[in-house]
């Protein structure tokens, strides 16, 4: 399954997860901090790689992993590469 993981930064400079987006399907699914959860499902990101840049929302699946990476690349606020795991059988 892939996924990303959002950081916070916290004093003293731990990371602490605050929301985890993963695939289910072709739609990702973001769990954590209802607020920043909620901006995302509403608002989505704006995917500068393309011209004229456009929005990206968590039912667009791994287009909206992508983007994560680079949206989320602040001291205060930090997002994974994209995590890949096998499901456990």
């Amino acid at each position: 399954m892939a996924k990303v993981e959002i950081y916070r930064l916290k004093k003293g400079g731990l990371q602490e997860v605050v929301v985890t987006c993963h695939l289910e399907g072709n739609e990702a699914i973001c769990e954590g901090d209802t607020s920043l959860v909620e901006r995302l499902n509403q608002d989505g990101l704006l995917d500068k790689s393309i011209k004229p840049p456009e929005k990206v929302y968590p039912r667009h699946g791994k287009r909206f992993l992508d983007i994560l990476k680079e949206h989320f690349s602040s001291g205060y606020l930090i997002a994974s590469e994209i995590q890949n795991s096998e499901p456990h059988l």
